[in-house]
């Protein structure tokens, strides 16, 4: 089915551009229409041509997506289909064992993703929250928040409300993680007024957010323990430096009170044989 869908595209570029990309992330790909389709069906679809074919058919792609990145420098989904394709070739390389080429694409997917986030905030068009549902895996922790915070704003991307709610818990955990918890708190605050407006206070989402709660109270604490311990840790450790410091100063002073003992008595034995001859 997957590789009759991709001749499909092939042979019918105008239905595929009105269809494939748009549908599957809720967004336009003006300019770059056909590509991004194409990439969507290599992300989409579990795609079944030899790997010769494969290579040639993503190589082109790297090519063709290269090509336009001088007119869509500023547009978001434009970096949003290059990191699509980056990951594309990560799985692709991954087949083959190549380790390094996998490594080199999931570098460029999280940069190019980076990319698109940071463009989002200003230029057009935006990404959609589905875009942001896609990016997230596997981000660095700060840019993965964001983008399930951003997602969380843009009304989720799940087809029901339970995943709506469940983004809300991922956040609020996110940046628990981080020790983030003024802003992990904001976020608790925010998930129990959004229940009680649409009147969920009683129904069973009220567990997740309990469950959130205790998590960044939990996190929270054991932050501070852990800081706590660390500054007693660095007193203790500091008190022990002072005492050696002073443990060596009263060393070197004896040390040098002594040797002056010593010559004086020397000088002492010197004298009185002198005098004696």
């Amino acid at each position: 089915m997957a590789r009759l869908l991709l001749v499909f595209v092939f042979l019918f570029p105008c239905y595929a551009a009105a269809s494939v990309f748009e549908d599957a992330y809720s967004m336009s790909a003006r300019g770059f229409t056909r590509e991004a389709n194409r990439v969507a069906f290599y992300a989409k679809e579990e795609v079944r041509l030899d790997k010769e074919q494969q290579d040639k058919e993503l190589s082109y792609l790297t090519v063709k997506l290269a090509g336009f990145e001088t007119g869509q420098v500023n547009n978001p989904v434009y970096w949003f289909v290059r990191g699509l394709h980056a990951r594309n070739m990560a799985s692709f390389y991954q087949q083959s064992a190549q380790k390094d080429r996998v490594a080199e694409n999931i570098e460029a997917k999280n940069k190019y993703y980076q990319t698109a986030m940071e463009l989002d905030k200003s230029a057009q068009p935006h990404l959609s929250a589905t875009a942001y549902a896609v990016m997230k895996p596997g981000l660095p922790d700060e840019l993965k928040q964001y983008a399930i915070e951003t997602e969380l704003n843009r009304g989720g991307s799940g087809e029901n409300e339970s995943y709506y709610w469940y983004l809300h818990w991922s956040n609020i955990n996110a940046l628990s993680q981080q020790k983030r918890f003024d802003e992990a708190q904001r976020a608790v605050d925010r998930m129990q007024k959004e229940l009680r407006d649409k009147g969920l206070e009683d129904s069973a989402y009220l567990s997740l957010l309990k469950k959130a709660e205790a998590e960044v109270v939990e996190n929270k604490t054991r932050d501070q323990t852990k800081n706590k311990a660390s500054r007693l840790q660095k007193h203790d450790d500091e008190k022990t430096s002072g005492f050696i410091a002073e443990y060596i100063f009263y060393l070197v002073w004896f040390a040098m009170f002594l040797a002056a003992v010593v010559v004086i008595f020397i000088y002492y034995l010197y004298e009185k044989k002198r005098k004696e001859k």
